[in-house]
């Protein structure tokens, strides 16, 4: 044997004391050395592909994963993004009902003046109508009176 054939078939001999054929080493011939040798090879390719199927879900996992998480990460932007138009929303709505309130207190003192004014007004009216004397004048007084008091009514 040349060295190199040595080396084959050291090589071959180490590949089979580690795959469990001890017992049969004086057995084996070269030609079973290289059986065992190409057997071998064949599950080192399959164990290969394997390897390169785990990488393969491995990167689809992390993938899905960061697509997941990017997909959570904009829903919960989205979902920030809506409290914050709620809370704007909120506080037009509070502002609202603050001017509301003022208006509503502002119409009814004016209300209350408007009333004051045309009970004065019924008032002094009448006082007029008592005291005029001339007929003419004392319908006008009555008639504005009536209409006065119609307000007040209507009014209160």
């Amino acid at each position: 044997m040349t060295g190199s054939e040595r080396s084959s078939h050291l090589e071959l001999l180490s590949l089979v004391l580690y795959s469990g054929d001890e017992g049969r080493l004086g057995e084996l011939t070269l030609e079973d050395l290289r059986k065992k040798k190409i057997a071998l090879a064949s599950e080192v390719e399959s164990a290969f592909q394997e390897m390169q199927r785990l990488k393969k879900m491995k990167f689809f996992t992390e993938e899905r994963f960061t697509s997941v998480k990017s997909e959570c990460t904009a829903v919960k932007t989205a979902l920030n993004i809506q409290q914050e138009k709620e809370c704007l929303l909120h506080a037009q709505i509070n502002q609202a009902t603050s001017e509301l309130e003022n208006m509503q207190a502002e119409h009814a003192s004016m209300r209350n003046i408007i009333i004051e004014t045309l009970q004065k007004l019924h008032l002094d009216l009448r006082r007029l109508h008592s005291a005029d004397v001339n007929g003419c004048k004392k319908r006008k007084t009555e008639n504005q009176s009536t209409i006065v008091g119609g307000w007040l009514v209507a009014m209160e």
